[in-house]
């Protein structure tokens, strides 16, 4: 039972099932299988509600896995850990729960990518490093765009779906990474660095530099 009515779900389907939903799990009527079904059960808290919603994980509906045993040996993991009891495996099961959540999390956005948006996967891969490669280079939505020979809009939903951040966010995220790199690894100066990660000038840099880090490039530097 989900939340979208009765489902016969695959090998390998995963749910999880928030605090006040009925759950019903049968074996189907026709065919002999049984029903077999590996589950953790977890206190509600505030982080772990926080932590689904970050990873923007739905509950009460059925996630599939490319494989069978997407989850089972993390829960074995988990299941041996509480049984130990060794120094620190609460803390331990806490790592491993947010990894599941965490590979959860990738089944559910693959399941959520349309067959259309698929296509262009390794695409969009190639020219995020492609982009990473040549930082210099004034990228605009458009020439991204242009790359894969299509529309920005559609670009720029399929962009963030993928990366979870916008197609220009972290354009400027692979600069100012770049230009922290380069601040404490050379003595470079700011306009320098500035046309080297791309931005058109070093006030620009500046500007954008703080907004991103809290400080101005120079501090940085300093601190670092």
């Amino acid at each position: 039972m989900t939340k979208r009515g009765l489902i016969c779900a695959e090998s390998g389907a995963c749910l999880i099932k928030s605090p006040n939903f009925a759950q019903q799990i049968s074996p189907p009527q026709k065919g002999t299988g049984a029903v077999i079904s590996d589950w953790l059960y977890i206190l509600s808290s505030t982080e772990f509600e926080s932590t689904l919603n970050q990873l923007e994980i739905p509950t009460d509906v059925i996630i599939l896995g490319n494989r069978e045993d997407l989850l089972e040996r993390d829960i074995k993991r988990i299941v041996d850990e509480r049984k130990k009891k060794l120094p620190y495996f609460e803390k331990a099961i806490h790592i491993q729960v947010e990894a599941l959540l965490i590979k959860l999390a990738r089944a559910a956005k693959q399941a959520r990518i349309t067959a259309y948006e698929r296509k262009y996967e390794a695409e969009l891969v190639a020219l995020r490093n492609h982009i990473y490669d040549s930082l210099e280079q004034t990228w605009s939505l458009q020439m991204m765009a242009q790359r894969l020979n299509i529309s920005q809009s559609r670009f720029s939903v399929m962009y963030k779906e993928y990366f979870q951040v916008s197609p220009i966010e972290d354009l400027n995220k692979m600069r100012i990474e770049k230009a922290k790199v380069l601040l404490l690894t050379t003595d470079m100066k700011l306009d320098e660095i500035a046309q080297i990660v791309g931005f058109k000038n070093e006030y620009y840099f500046s500007k954008v530099f703080k907004k991103t880090e809290g400080i101005p490039p120079g501090r940085y530097r300093s601190a670092g």
